[in-house]
């Protein structure tokens, strides 16, 4: 366990050191470094997405994200440097479909699993008593897709296989934390600026191409170390 976590740590370290250079900040610019590790839920649908018809009638999927990140704080300023490490789950429900010129109701899942780095700046917006502290994050992010799968009745589809979704993506995001001592609690959103599909299924298994992007919101709790 430990040999895990410290692997883990020093390939956030690893990870922010490198893309702390393009802020062409000098190692005495940067205060004490930490980590955070955290783990919540993670509820998401995917604009613009039908599946077996043309509309965008998706429902919101419940998933998780885990994982941890770096925080470099920028010496005596209210500003740090957040690079991260996720796995995020995301995808939508599906309800009223087409199947062979039918109106039925189906329902099928779209679930996808990706590793999220954001990059984010970490802005202290407030600090009661020391022990309780408020922060806006915000910054753009890259993912890495890991799996995708349709699924439901008659349905069960590897859909980076059938070559329909992208693995790669880029989007922004945005969140709140408030911190008790080394404890805290997150609450965000992310959405996808680059589309996620590369073409249809075809009949009778149609994806949009109407640049379909996935939107999330999480919450997730926290320990700093």
């Amino acid at each position: 366990m430990q040999t895990t976590m410290k692997l883990f740590k020093n390939l956030l370290l690893g990870a922010g050191l490198a893309l702390a250079t393009g802020t062409a900040l000098s190692a005495q610019e940067l205060g004490q470094l930490h980590y955070r590790a955290e783990a919540g839920l993670a509820i998401s649908r995917i604009s613009a997405l039908g599946i077996h018809h043309n509309g965008d009638t998706g429902k919101y999927l419940t998933s998780f994200r885990a994982g941890g990140s770096l925080v470099m704080p920028f010496d005596n300023t209210i500003f740090s440097f957040t690079p991260g490490l996720y796995v995020v789950g995301r995808g939508e429900k599906q309800g009223t479909i087409l199947d062979d010129g039918l109106n039925q109701k189906k329902l099928s899942t779209i679930q996808t699993y990706s590793l999220q780095l954001p990059l984010d700046l970490s802005f202290r917006l407030a600090t009661i008593a020391e022990k309780h502290r408020i922060f806006l994050n915000a910054g753009p992010y890259f993912a890495y897709g890991l799996s995708a799968k349709l699924s439901g009745e008659n349905i069960d589809k590897d859909l980076y296989k059938e070559n329909a979704f992208k693995r790669f993506e880029f989007g922004v995001g945005a969140n709140l934390m408030y911190q008790y001592n080394r404890v805290y609690l997150r609450g965000g959103i992310d959405a996808s600026l680059t589309g996620i599909t590369k073409k249809s299924l075809g009949a009778p298994y149609y994806v949009s191409l109407k640049t379909p992007r996935y939107v999330t919101s999480y919450i997730t709790l926290g320990y700093e170390f």
